[in-house]
């Protein structure tokens, strides 16, 4: 497959499955035999784990897209610099609804075979994410720490 192909076949992931929700589309992208090496917690690290995983967010939040996708590919692989953008309608694991918008940033690296995804690599702001929804305190800015030492 050519790197062109496999960029492809990941923004089809973006635009299917996160931004439409279609997970059916899943079963044709993804390998059987998928590896999740960050599946989300409490999801298992297969195929349908990362199906658990979409469904989950998107129950939390059913207006979730994709935002400024940067996709970068050698070989067999792709990489994702990206965001997430959405609003807390829904319970996220085990926070309930807020209401409050999001932007979930990431990257992820996909290994690409036989024109499925066979393997995913990823880190999530997850601590970011909790920070919007009003769980944790903002970050201290650096004029927040020189002016508490006077």
């Amino acid at each position: 497959m050519s790197i062109a192909t496999n960029k492809a076949l990941i923004r089809r992931l973006m635009d299917e499955v996160v931004n439409a929700g279609n997970l059916d589309v899943i079963d044709e992208i993804v390998a059987p035999g998928f590896i999740n090496h960050n599946p989300l917690p409490g999801a298992t690290p297969d195929r349908d784990g990362f199906r658990q995983a979409f469904r989950h967010l998107h129950a939390a939040f059913p207006d979730l897209h994709v935002i400024d996708t940067d996709l970068i590919g050698e070989g067999d692989r792709v990489v994702t610099l990206r965001g997430f953008e959405g609003t807390q309608d829904g319970p996220f694991m085990g926070v309930p609804p807020t209401g409050k918008s999001i932007v979930l940033d990431g990257m992820t690296v996909f290994r690409v075979v036989n024109g499925q995804i066979a393997e995913r690599w990823g880190v999530l702001d997850m601590l970011g994410v909790m920070r919007q929804l009003g769980l944790l305190p903002d970050q201290t800015s650096r004029e927040d720490i020189d002016a508490g030492s006077g």
